[in-house]
């Protein structure tokens, strides 16, 4: 019988317990992964308010040139980190079951 073992040393109660462990491992991946959807869900709600109190506050508004660089490229930038996020959020999150 130890020859057996040997060969196949995974008892079926050793098979059980891994499973459960892989499951609770799983459990907790997407457990993560939905708390970090939110985070960057909650990211990208922001970016995108903060760029429109600044479209508001703008509006109307003749700038000199110097500052409206500034201000297109903080726009520039805002847009380019929501598209960041959102690749992000999308490359990284498991397709819905």
């Amino acid at each position: 019988m130890n020859w057996l073992k040997a060969i196949l040393p995974a008892t079926k109660l050793d098979l059980e317990r891994l499973e459960k462990k892989l499951m609770a491992s799983l459990d907790d991946i997407i457990s993560d992964v939905e708390e970090e959807t939110t985070l960057e869900d909650s990211i990208l709600t922001l970016l995108a308010g903060i760029q429109q109190q600044l479209k508001d506050a703008l509006a109307g508004v003749t700038l000199p040139p110097a500052a409206q660089a500034k201000v297109d490229q903080a726009f520039q930038a805002l847009e380019a980190n929501k598209a960041k996020l959102t690749a992000a959020v999308t490359a990284n999150t498991p397709a819905a079951p």
